[in-house]
């Protein structure tokens, strides 16, 4: 089993939203290099980092950070504001072993397709669920589709 320690970015901060609240917001009091080397410090080899501003803006707004933690040598899973194939490209050139989709998911029927042809494994889909509905753009825009 490998586990990802998560990384969630705000302000250039590590933080914790409450179910994608953006008013509900825990400040770790830790820079985001300094908390991936706590990580790898104790032994993990993969981080998990959610660009949350990105998610908010619809754009990375962290590629900088996700550059410093691939230096590392951890294996760093990127996501945020990927919503255009450009961005999920910058994100893989910054370092991100892998992306993480989901508002880009929904921008067309046979996007899912495209990202595969583009990326293959280095691509995941990733959903986000509040009260049984997907969610996606930053937890603000519901599908009315459950995540079965």
């Amino acid at each position: 089993m490998t586990l990802f320690p998560a990384i969630d970015l705000f302000g250039g901060r590590v933080v914790r939203l409450t179910k994608g609240r953006f008013d509900q917001k825990t400040d770790y009091g830790r820079t985001p290099l300094d908390q991936a080397k706590t990580f790898r410090d104790a032994g993990c080899t993969h981080v998990h980092v959610v660009d949350l501003e990105g998610a908010k803006t619809g754009a990375p707004c962290h590629l900088h950070v996700l550059e410093e933690v691939a230096k590392l040598g951890l294996f760093v899973q990127y996501g945020g504001g990927l919503r255009s194939v450009a961005s999920v490209r910058r994100a893989r050139d910054a370092g991100a072993a892998r992306v993480m989709i989901g508002s880009l998911l929904f921008r067309s029927p046979d996007m899912p397709r495209q990202l595969a042809e583009a990326f293959g494994a280095a691509a995941m889909p990733a959903l986000d669920v509040d009260d049984g509905e997907v969610v996606y753009a930053g937890w603000r825009t519901g599908t009315g589709k459950t995540a079965a």
